[in-house]
């Protein structure tokens, strides 16, 4: 069984100012996998951060996973959670979505750190990210470039034969 860890957020800040009521940030990660894998766990790990008199909310997939509270007394508290998502992770796309709400008589800014780190166990290949665009379009670029170039080469062979042919 193997095991892979992907950064979603590293030392990650959202930041309300005072006259502000909540913030929001956005991640998108692909992860793909063939069938001889087998997702066995997938774990969201979350360390964060906040000031007092906010909340803070973590979905995944338009699934709420984590959703934490600071009251008054708490301020600047840091917190560690996990949670399984084995069932609503995705072989593609997933869409990560941290919000910060302040509450309604928080007059002051509120600003959370945090980090997300999600762990994949896996028995089989190894999950990857897909390649980067330009790596997928490699292969044809080569050969569209050799086409051209052979292209020309034909061309430039037939027009000297046809100059030969007029010398005559």
């Amino acid at each position: 069984m193997g095991s892979k860890t992907f950064d979603i957020w590293r030392d990650e800040k959202i930041d309300i100012p005072w006259h502000g009521s909540a913030g929001e940030k956005t991640r998108k990660l692909d992860i793909t996998w063939t069938e001889k894998t087998e997702i066995t766990l997938a774990e969201l790990a979350l360390m964060i951060k906040s000031t007092a008199r906010t909340t803070y909310k973590l979905e995944l997939n338009a699934n709420e996973i984590f959703n934490e509270h600071w009251e008054l007394w708490e301020d600047l508290q840091s917190r560690t959670r996990t949670n399984d998502v084995t069932s609503i992770l995705r072989n593609g796309l997933n869409v990560f979505t941290a919000t910060l709400l302040k509450d309604f008589f928080n007059a002051a800014q509120a600003i959370a750190t945090f980090d997300l780190i999600l762990t994949l166990g896996y028995e089989g290949e190894e999950p990857q990210p897909p390649r980067p665009w330009y790596e997928k379009y490699i292969p044809f670029t080569i050969g569209g470039a050799g086409m051209v170039v052979g292209g020309l080469g034909i061309k430039t062979a037939l027009e000297r034969r046809e100059e030969g042919r007029e010398r005559r």
